[in-house]
């Protein structure tokens, strides 16, 4: 069942667009939103929980995923995906999108090899996946592959979310973070705009369809509301 059809449009958060109104985000045609759950291996965005708890609560119509941002010059990856995965766990109910690394440029991965970025992606990945039991998507831009990671193909095989306009040649992306500086109800200031690109859906897990199954019934509701 193909969930989200090509061009729906969806949101990222974290902590920078403080609280939300979710219902108001919902009413103004968001259909999926992804949220910030944790950096490196300690830190945890302060505002994921209530974000995931009151997204799921007040607009159960809207599409959920969580993303990790990776800090590729520490050495530990699976102390990073454990971080990740714990907090993650705690909200399984409410999940329904790919979990994301989110591996972009750094001041601090400068140094770093190609190399090295890519064996601690591969390590990241992996555990996710592992431990989730669903695959576990890459955010990126295509310059940042390019000149960083020697354009590889290693991880063509997870869910893309692009940043930019440009491709990454031979790597369909699932989503496309199109902008910014974009405006939606329900948040004050600005926030990142994405648009859903993939015409199949992907594997889940039990505890995704579980989610899954609560958003097609909040979207039944919320028509049968309008009406």
């Amino acid at each position: 069942m193909i969930i989200l059809s090509v061009g729906a449009q969806g949101i990222d958060v974290s902590k920078w667009q403080g609280e939300i109104d979710w219902k108001a985000v919902a009413g103004a045609g968001v259909e999926f939103a992804y949220i910030k759950a944790t950096e490196g291996p300690t830190y945890r965005d302060p505002m994921f929980r209530k974000n995931i708890a009151n997204a799921h609560r007040d607009a159960p119509e809207i599409l959920l995923g969580c993303y990790h941002f990776g800090r590729a010059a520490e050495p530990d990856a699976a102390a990073e995906a454990k971080n990740f995965c714990d907090e993650l766990g705690l909200y399984t109910s409410c999940w329904t999108l790919p979990p994301m690394l989110d591996i972009e440029w750094d001041k601090r991965t400068t140094p770093i090899s190609s190399k090295q970025i890519i064996a601690w992606i591969a390590a990241f990945v992996t555990d996710v996946t592992s431990q989730l039991n669903v695959p576990c998507g890459i955010y990126t831009q295509a310059s940042f592959w390019k000149y960083k990671l020697a354009s590889t193909d290693k991880f063509f095989a997870q869910p893309l979310w692009l940043a930019g306009k440009t491709q990454i040649p031979g790597w369909t992306p699932l989503i496309n973070q199109y902008s910014a500086k974009g405006t939606v109800a329900g948040i004050k200031g600005l926030v990142d705009l994405d648009a859903w690109q993939a015409e199949k859906e992907l594997p889940r897990s039990p505890s995704m369809l579980t989610a899954l199954l609560t958003n097609v019934l909040g979207r039944s509701r919320a028509k049968r509301s309008a009406t």
